[in-house]
């Protein structure tokens, strides 16, 4: 593992135990073999592979093969991005609720303010109602007492 770079060991350590012995069965390693390794043998032996070139398995020879490290950084680039979604959408929902509360806010505040200003309104016009009703009744005591004194 020492002949790779500091990154592809790092990508050979986050393989699971699985792909492991998948990739080393499929360049030919027996069976029994691999089942019979520790992590860290099979581990080694592919990173031997990998800096051997022997990483692409033999039927993708062509320019435009990809190998597993590749892949494997895809995956990991994949695994990212989704991560990164994930979280933009746990953001972007968070926000949305919040804008949702202040919207519930301003129409609760505004309706209030909308209660607040009919009811001072029907007072109003309760005490304008009142003070006619008065002026009515001294005007007519006024008339009245005008009656008994002529």
């Amino acid at each position: 593992m020492d002949k790779l770079s500091e990154e592809k060991r790092a990508l050979i350590s986050k393989m699971r135990s699985v792909r492991l012995i998948k990739e080393l069965t499929t360049r030919g390693w027996e069976d029994e073999v691999v089942e019979g390794m520790t992590r860290e043998d099979m581990e080694n032996a592919w990173a031997t592979m990998v800096a051997e070139g022997k990483d692409t398995p033999p039927d993708a020879g062509s320019p435009g093969s990809v190998s597993t490290l590749e892949l494997s950084a895809s995956q990991t680039l994949e695994k990212e991005r989704l991560e990164f979604d994930k979280l933009k959408y746990e953001e972007e929902k968070e926000q949305r609720e919040k804008e949702r509360k202040r919207e519930e806010k301003r129409a609760r505040e505004e309706r209030e303010r909308e209660e607040k200003r009919t009811r001072e309104e029907k007072e109003r016009r309760e005490e304008e109602r009142e003070r006619r009703e008065k002026n009515a009744r001294g005007e007519g005591g006024e008339r009245e007492g005008e009656r008994e004194r002529g």
